[in-house]
């Protein structure tokens, strides 16, 4: 686990390295605020089994995160376990999705991706030591990792359960309410 989050961070590292160079993004790129826009309509009526709070949490969360000064830039926009493949001695990031946002939401997908894997029972603990490991290996905001992580966990919750995924829903609830705790000033 410690490991796999170890090369996740690791690997963020060198995208936000490569990401002063300032490359230039595509003018069709979107911006995390037109993904987060799903979360206005659905604060107000929530998917069954999402509670109009947390979904309204997130969304001011999102919004205030989007508000404070940040160096914006083209992101991966999915950035998760799945999308980092061993590859000869190295790695190789795949599958971008290519949004313009803060650096720190790049670690958000990490803290819902591979849980099934964890042996680990106590959930909270196990994002936490996810949380520890990318802050320090990417020098992001640890308080702005926890907050994209919960607000793109419930965003992401939000659009399984619209797509009929209902099986996600519990998981990403759960996921939420462990990381609600390491919000800190974020929420």
């Amino acid at each position: 686990e410690e490991q796999a989050t170890r090369v996740l961070a690791e690997q963020l590292a060198v995208l936000a390295d490569a990401g002063d160079t300032k490359v230039t993004a595509p003018e069709t790129s979107p911006r995390l605020a037109s993904w987060f826009a799903d979360l206005d309509r659905f604060a107000i009526a929530p998917p069954a089994d999402m509670d109009s709070t947390t979904v309204e949490r997130a969304r001011r969360l999102a919004d205030a995160l989007m508000a404070k000064p940040c160096d914006e830039r083209l992101l991966h926009g999915d950035f998760h376990h799945d999308n980092v493949l061993a590859h000869g001695d190295g790695w190789r990031v795949i599958d971008p999705k290519g949004v313009l946002g803060d650096p720190a939401y790049e670690c958000a997908a990490i803290f819902r991706n591979r849980l099934h894997d964890v042996a680990v029972p106590d959930l909270a603990d196990v994002l936490r030591r996810r949380l520890a490991v990318l802050a320090e290996t990417t020098g992001f905001d640890a308080q702005r990792i926890a907050g994209w992580a919960y607000a793109q966990t419930v965003l992401s919750t939000v659009w399984s359960a619209q797509a009929g995924q209902r099986r996600d829903v519990p998981t990403g609830m759960a996921v939420a309410s462990a990381l609600l705790p390491m919000l800190g000033r974020c929420a």
